[in-house]
C-alpha cells in the first residue's frame, strides 16, 4: 500500500506559511503605497496617518478572509472525515488529498489511515466469519 508523503519540508510544497508571508508583505505594500499615495497629495501628518492606518485596517481584513477561505474550510473539511473515520465510517472520502500544502499532507495521511483501518476491520470481520 502506498505510503503518505509527510515530508513538511518538501521544496515543491507551497506551505501555508509562505501564503501568510506574501500576504503579509502585501499588506505592508498597500500601507506604504497608501501612505506615499497621501503625502504626495499633500495631507497634514494626521491625515497620512489615518490614510495609513485605514489601509492597514482593509488589507488585514482582506488578509483575514483570505486566510480564513485558504485555511478554515479545508480544515473544517478533514476535521469532518476525521470524525467519521473516528466512528469507523471508512466509506467517507477524505477532502482536500490533493493540495501541495500542508493540509494536503494532513488529508493524504488520514486517508492513508483510513484505508488501513478500513482494511484491518475487513479482515477482522472475514475472521471472525470464518470461526
Amino acid at each position: 500500500m502506498e505510503r503518505a508523503n509527510t515530508d513538511c519540508a518538501t521544496p515543491h510544497l507551497a506551505s501555508l506559511q509562505t501564503k501568510i508571508l506574501l500576504l503579509l508583505a502585501t499588506c505592508v505594500a498597500v500601507v506604504v503605497v497608501a501612505l506615499e499615495a497621501a503625502t504626495f497629495a499633500g495631507f497634514g501628518h494626521a491625515a497620512v496617518l489615518a490614510t495609513g492606518g485605514a489601509a492597514f485596517a482593509l488589507a488585514l481584513l482582506a488578509g483575514v478572509l483570505a486566510i480564513r477561505r485558504m485555511v478554515g474550510r479545508p480544515i473544517r473539511g478533514v476535521t469532518a472525515a476525521i470524525r467519521a473515520v473516528g466512528a469507523a465510517d471508512y466509506a467517507v472520502t477524505v477532502p482536500e488529498t490533493g493540495r501541495r500544502d500542508e493540509v494536503g499532507i494532513i488529508a493524504r495521511s488520514l486517508d492513508d489511515l483510513r484505508r488501513r483501518l478500513e482494511a484491518g476491520a475487513a479482515a477482522q470481520q472475514e475472521a471472525t466469519l470464518k470461526t
